[in-house]
């Protein structure tokens, strides 16, 4: 950041203590708020690029399974948004921690597929959805994050826009068809929880069209998966018919989660060591444009200067007009 950056946010009562990750779109920092005496990460967006829907959805939904947005401020070309803080994702968990156990691995996955629900019951799709966007706080619970390429819907969830990340796509989505965006969220979750169960992605290539023609025909491989259940669950969400894919309430119902009692307000996941060093966190790589392109949605209206203003007591914000 330059002088005039922290002296506006110092202004604000923002120190910014460390810079812990950068890309295309932006930069994250964690920093200490003097107000209310407490750190967090403060995420930097060029302003021409800020897809003002991500303030939308966050203040939409006031729920533990979606990281909390307390302030955004603008200056100098740049969004800045006050998030709560949480210093690992779900995809540097995976691959640095050992020996989780089966009866840890289901209750992750039903906080991811409950967090895809706290969007889905608010009309908003998420069209990220990947393990690098579920965040793990201080206290070990999983909370789905970056909605800088969600889209809220009213009666109509269809879409012609491709977004998202290669990896994570449907087969509708990388065909530019129309398609219902919730079904294609779905499609990414299965790709997700696959993950979590194998620590690898069911399609998988470095060229982009054996990529394709791999998410295309749908095979993929089940052998390192024991439990038949969770085969079930993760061919539902990857079934190449987006109408046959499941919602995220009958996923809930599905026999591999049904039989969990989770609270979201306890730890999900064991204790484990910082991952945070190099972490993206809410940032997105950077792809091909071929394959990734910025969702287009109807402006809200311009973020007002300067920041929003919120109760003296630190709650997320919720319901306040832009």
């Amino acid at each position: 950041m330059n002088v005039e950056e922290l002296e506006y946010l110092r202004s604000q009562g923002i120190q910014v203590l460390e810079k812990i990750a950068s890309g295309g779109n932006g930069e994250i920092f964690i920093v200490f708020s003097h107000q209310y005496f407490s750190q967090f990460i403060l995420k930097k967006i060029r302003e021409n690029i800020f897809n003002e829907a991500e303030i939308e959805c966050m203040m939409r939904c006031s729920d533990p399974s979606i990281v909390a947005l307390y302030k955004y401020y603008k200056f100098g070309g740049y969004i800045y948004l006050l998030m709560e803080l949480c210093k690992c994702d779900l995809e540097k968990y995976i691959k640095t921690t050992q020996n989780i156990s089966e009866k840890d691995t289901a209750n992750l996955i039903k906080s991811l597929i409950l967090a895809v629900k706290a969007c889905h019951d608010h009309n908003i799709a998420h069209c990220d959805i990947k393990p690098s966007n579920f965040l793990i706080d201080n206290y070990q619970r999983v909370k789905i994050a970056d909605f800088g390429l969600s889209s809220i819907f009213g009666q109509n969830k269809t879409s012609n826009i491709c977004v998202g990340t290669i990896y994570f796509m449907a087969p509708e989505v990388i065909r530019r068809q129309a398609h219902d965006s919730l079904a294609a969220d779905i499609w990414a979750l299965g790709v997700t929880i696959y993950f979590i169960a194998t620590g690898k992605y069911p399609f998988y290539s470095a060229v982009p069209d054996e990529l394709i023609a791999q998410i295309f025909q749908g095979q993929y491989s089940t052998a390192c998966i024991a439990d038949s259940k969770l085969v079930q669950l993760i061919a539902a969400c990857l079934s190449p018919d987006p109408q046959s894919r499941p919602t995220v309430n009958q996923l809930l119902q599905m026999d591999y989660i049904a039989c969990l009692d989770i609270d979201s307000n306890k730890k999900l996941l064991p204790k484990t060591g910082s991952v945070l060093s190099g972490s993206r966190l809410i940032l997105k790589p950077n792809v091909p444009s071929v394959i990734r392109a910025r969702v287009r949605t109807p402006k809200m209206g311009k973020v007002r200067a300067s920041c929003s203003s919120v109760p003296s007591q630190l709650h997320p914000i919720q319901n306040l007009a832009i």
